[in-house]
């Protein structure tokens, strides 16, 4: 540092340094002025404090040549802070950057490894990236579904709803979901069913889709079963109404032919009461038909007659004989004897088992008293 600077130095930097210099400068010229003209009491008072002043002087210029010795080392220090941080940004953005590169890798791998299909389509009407799914289930090359507009693989009765859709993610809408059918490289129909997202500042739709082809066949066919089976249902059910009426009519007839039979006519049960009877028996026993149902043949039997009929009907309903016949005394109610001629059946369901058994009764005690007068007038002839 050159004299004109040490004396500017302090000039620039503070007024206490600019002082000091200049008190020096005074004390020093006062002191060599005295030495010049021979006056010692001069020189004497000056001399103290110029060597002060030339001391303070000292220490003020070592201050200034420290301080710019600090200054030059805060700038070095503030350098290589700076470094640091700037090596440490760098280091931190390219670690981000790394870090983005192994996601955008890591989505890659998935899109391609996927099993349904993904798709980026424009609305333009052309897929701006789809995976390897799309040629494993349609069979047709991926650069060709890339080339052509996806219309041209639609089904053309599923064109309408899949331009709805797009209409609808080109006015903002969210996302939705959607079928269609895309024609696969044999010729065939493959089933899709879409969720899709709209990005209409990009004019782009992500979506992935799903094979249901399987899926809608087996719909297909249970539906188909289910309309088989209901149209079977309508037949048998036809059919059990055209049985139940003929059944009905069976069962009117059977009910005619045993109320108005000429011959009096029970059903009668296992337990050997009679169950239901007609107006003819009741008109033979003269007994009213309330009366008559769950009554046994005890009750109206002529007791002489009563072991060999009992043990019939045993062997009938035990399945021993199909039925028996046999003629007989019954008691009406007003206590007359009747002659009856009696014929007995069983009726058992499919398996066999015995359900009821019917019996007929004709009266037959104008005969047998006519067979009786006609045996005595023979008997009086003799």
């Amino acid at each position: 540092m050159t004299v004109r600077n040490m004396f500017a130095a302090p000039r620039s930097r503070s007024w206490p340094a600019a002082f000091i210099s200049g008190l020096v400068v005074a004390l020093g010229f006062t002191a060599l002025w005295g030495w010049h003209t021979h006056s010692p009491r001069i020189a004497g008072w000056v001399a103290v404090p110029a060597s002060i002043g030339l001391a303070l002087w000292g220490l003020a210029a070592l201050s200034l040549i420290w301080r710019d010795r600090d200054r030059s080392g805060s700038g070095a220090r503030a350098a290589r802070a700076k470094s640091r941080l700037e090596e440490a940004a760098s280091g931190e953005l390219e670690r981000e950057i790394a870090e983005r590169r192994r996601a955008a890798q890591d989505l890659d791998r998935f899109f391609t490894l996927a099993p349904d299909l993904l798709c980026i389509a424009g609305f333009d009407g052309y897929f701006k990236r789809i995976n390897a799914a799309w040629e494993r289930t349609l069979g047709v090359p991926l650069d060709r579904l890339l080339a052509e507009p996806f219309a041209n693989f639609i089904h053309p009765d599923d064109l309408t709803i899949t331009q709805r859709v797009v209409d609808d993610h080109r006015a903002g809408n969210g996302a939705c979901s959607f079928e269609n059918r895309y024609r696969a490289g044999d010729g065939s129909y493959r089933w899709l069913r879409w969720h899709s997202l709209p990005a209409p500042e990009r004019e782009l739709m992500f979506a992935v889709a799903r094979d249901v082809t399987a899926e809608k066949a087996a719909g297909e066919a249970l539906r188909r079963s289910a309309e088989e089976l209901e149209e079977r249902v309508r037949e048998r059910t036809a059919d059990l109404a055209e049985a139940n009426r003929a059944v009905c009519q069976s069962e009117e007839l059977f009910r005619r032919l045993f109320e108005d039979s000429p011959v009096g006519t029970a059903m009668v049960g296992l337990d050997h009461r009679l169950t239901h009877v007609n107006k003819a028996l009741c008109e033979f026993l003269a007994y009213p038909a309330s009366e008559l149902v769950g009554l046994t043949q005890e009750d109206f039997t002529y007791p002489a007659d009563l072991p060999s009929g009992r043990q019939l009907l045993r062997e009938m309903i035990g399945g021993k004989i199909p039925g028996y016949r046999l003629t007989r005394r019954y008691l009406r109610k007003d206590g007359e004897i009747v002659w009856g001629d009696l014929t007995a059946t069983i009726l058992r369901d499919e398996r066999g088992t015995a359900l009821t058994a019917l019996a007929m009764v004709e009266n037959v005690t104008g005969r047998r008293r006519h067979d009786e007068e006609v045996a005595r007038l023979n008997g009086e002839l003799r």
